[in-house]
């Protein structure tokens, strides 16, 4: 037996597609295998129209940080994920919402049931929390850029023709 002298390599960092990856794939993390199941058959956290947008808000709201492709988590996002309970952040209780949202879809149970017991669950996981000093390190503004990115939503204005042409359609001079 021969012996090497290596060194230990950290893992690679995630890019976004490695997220949107490990977000549709979440189910691996999953011990209960009945909620192991309802996260593969629903795809896992968010949907393909989502899982970008959900990335996108993590990093405006400066929980992610991008490093080239690379992206990593911020001391606020480490911060956050210890503080709240270990119930809201596991993904087995986006399965269990799943399954009742399913039961919602074929009757079992009426929307009003479902929105009232997700407030009464949600009500006692904050009540958990009541009390709590809570210190989220990073930067004072989200990704360190001033004010919150929800605010800065461009708006569009009607733009005036360059040439002074009020009609629209044709171009100027042409017939």
């Amino acid at each position: 037996m021969k012996l090497k002298d290596l060194w230990t390599q950290p893992p690679k960092p995630f890019t976004e597609g490695d997220l949107i990856k490990a977000m549709k794939n979440v189910a691996k993390l999953v011990q209960d295998p009945v909620l192991k199941q309802k996260l593969k058959d629903t795809t896992g956290i968010g949907t393909e129209a989502t899982r970008a947008s959900i990335i996108q808000g993590l990093l405006d709201r400066g929980y992610l940080v991008k490093h080239g492709k690379a992206l990593s988590a911020t001391p606020a996002a480490f911060s956050l994920i210890d503080a709240v309970p270990r119930a809201i952040a596991d993904p087995g209780t986006t399965a269990i919402w799943e399954q009742a949202l399913d039961m919602v879809q074929s009757g079992e149970m009426s929307l009003e049931e479902f929105v009232t017991k997700q407030a009464a669950w949600m009500s006692k996981q904050v009540a958990r929390c009541a009390g709590l000093n809570l210190t989220i390190s990073g930067p004072a503004s989200p990704a360190g850029r001033g004010a919150t990115p929800w605010k800065n939503k461009r708006k569009t204005a009607k733009r005036k023709p360059a040439n002074g042409n009020k009609r629209a359609g044709k171009p100027a001079g042409k017939a």
